[in-house]
C-alpha cells in the first residue's frame, strides 16, 4: 500500500537539440531564421528525475505533486527556469546576453479530488506557458488528468501535450526508493521542432504506469 506518492513534470530542451550547428544545444530565434544572429539556451541534459524546482536552468518549466492518502491532502509545487537569448556575430561569438524569467502563473492545478474512501486521488495538471522574451510567443502546452491508487500506487494518466520540447513524468512511492517514468518524450527521436509549439497540440497519452 502506498501512502505518499510524489508525481514530477518536467519540460526541458534536450542536449544536442540543433546538431551540426555553432550551438548544438541552442535552439535558433525564430525570428531570425534568414538571418541566424540569435539564439536560445537549451538545458544541455538528457532526461532524469532529480530535477529539484530550486535548480534553475535545468529545465523550461517544472511541476511536482505530493499526495498524502492518509491525510487525504495534496501539496502543489512549480517552478519556471529562466530563458536566455545570446546574439552572434559572424565569427559565431556572443555580442550581448538577454534573460528573463516567465511567472509560474502558467503552471496550474484546477483540480484535485480523493475518494470519499481514501483509495484513489484524481487531479488535473496543466502548463501553458510561454517565451518571456518573445511576445505572442506559442506556450509550452500539456494538461492531464491522474487518478493515483493507493492500493499500489498505481497511476492513470490521460490527456494531452505539444512535440516540443522534451517531456518527462515519473512517480516514487513513499518518498523513497526508485523513480519510476510514467512518460518521456524526446523531440530529437520525433523530429518535433519549435514550430509544434504551435496549436494544436500534437500527442495524447491514455496509459497505466
Amino acid at each position: 500500500m502506498a501512502n505518499y506518492l510524489t508525481i514530477r513534470f518536467v519540460t526541458f530542451i534536450p542536449r544536442n537539440i540543433s546538431p551540426g550547428t555553432p550551438f548544438p544545444n541552442w535552439v535558433p530565434d525564430p525570428d531570425n531564421i534568414y538571418q541566424p544572429d540569435a539564439w536560445y539556451g537549451g538545458d544541455a541534459r538528457e532526461f532524469t528525475p532529480y530535477t529539484n524546482n530550486n535548480e534553475q536552468g535545468t529545465y523550461r518549466t517544472a511541476q511536482q505533486v505530493n499526495i498524502d492518502f492518509i491525510n487525504r491532502k495534496l501539496v502543489h509545487y512549480r517552478g519556471i527556469g529562466t530563458t536566455y537569448r545570446y546574439e552572434v556575430n559572424a565569427a559565431n561569438q556572443v555580442t550581448n546576453t538577454t534573460s528573463a524569467t516567465a511567472s509560474a502563473a502558467c503552471l496550474t492545478l484546477p483540480s484535485y479530488s480523493f475518494a470519499a474512501d481514501g483509495s484513489t486521488c484524481t487531479f488535473r495538471i496543466v502548463c501553458a506557458c510561454g517565451n518571456p522574451l518573445e511576445t505572442g510567443a506559442p506556450v509550452i502546452d500539456y494538461d492531464f488528468t491522474i487518478t493515483a491508487y493507493r492500493s499500489n500506487g498505481t497511476l492513470y494518466m490521460s490527456g494531452e501535450y505539444d512535440g516540443f520540447p522534451a517531456y518527462e513524468a515519473y512517480k516514487q512511492i513513499d518518498y523513497s526508493g526508485t523513480w519510476l517514468p510514467i512518460l518521456r518524450h524526446d523531440p530529437r527521436v520525433t523530429g518535433d521542432t519549435p514550430n509544434a509549439l504551435f496549436p494544436p497540440t500534437d500527442y495524447t497519452v491514455n496509459k497505466w504506469n
